[in-house]
């Protein structure tokens, strides 16, 4: 009797997403798309973030979401499907980054560019000195640079804490390191930023 009441206990800790991932080993396409429903959002606001495409984003969501599907069946469940969706779609972005730099970089130079034709602004017009726009204009130009320059393992760890609010062990899952090593990253990372933007401070 006793060893009859145990067995359930042990499927207890099963979560929802657990289930779904049997159910998509099995071929079950429907259990996925539950899946793809309910983190859609995360991973597009994840590619997102770490392209500063839209566009791109929806993309690189739409290509990671395709090889969890087709990797699924050698997913160990070491972690939760959440860390290790997000994994893949790291990696997926961190692909397009080394692929697209140069892309990326053009993408931001015209971006940059593309404000001088714009009306004049109406609010704080003549606090907005042509000084200013130029050092505004400036400045945003060499963050955007600045990130682009960073190593892609400080650049990932820094965006996924920064600005994706993650936290140091959900990222370690993530990038498959420690957490300390991702403290690491995260603190040479924002050095290196210090130091590429250190001018804007000096003036």
């Amino acid at each position: 009797m006793s060893m009859n009441r145990e067995r359930p206990s042990l499927q207890t800790p099963q979560s929802p997403d657990s289930l779904l991932v049997q159910k998509c080993k099995t071929g079950d396409r429907g259990a996925f798309e539950i899946l793809v429903m309910k983190y859609h959002r995360q991973v597009i606001s994840l590619c997102h973030r770490l392209t500063g495409e839209r566009d791109t984003a929806e993309d690189l969501a739409q290509e990671s979401f395709l090889k969890a599907y087709r990797a699924i069946g050698s997913f160990r469940e070491d972690s939760s499907f959440y860390t290790w969706l997000y994994r893949i779609a790291v990696n997926v972005c961190l692909t397009y980054r080394s692929s697209q730099e140069r892309k990326m970089s053009e993408a931001a130079v015209r971006e940059s560019d593309s404000d001088e034709g714009g009306p004049p602004l109406e609010f704080g017009a003549s606090e907005q000195t042509p000084e200013k726009k130029v050092l505004q204009k400036e400045m945003g130009a060499d963050i955007r640079r600045a990130l682009e320059a960073l190593p892609d393992e400080f650049r990932s760890a820094l965006l996924l804490r920064e600005i994706d609010g993650l936290s140091y062990e959900e990222i370690a899952e993530i990038l498959d390191v420690p957490a300390g090593t991702v403290k690491s990253r995260i603190f040479r990372g924002r050095e290196e930023l210090k130091k590429k933007l250190a001018h804007h401070w000096r003036r």
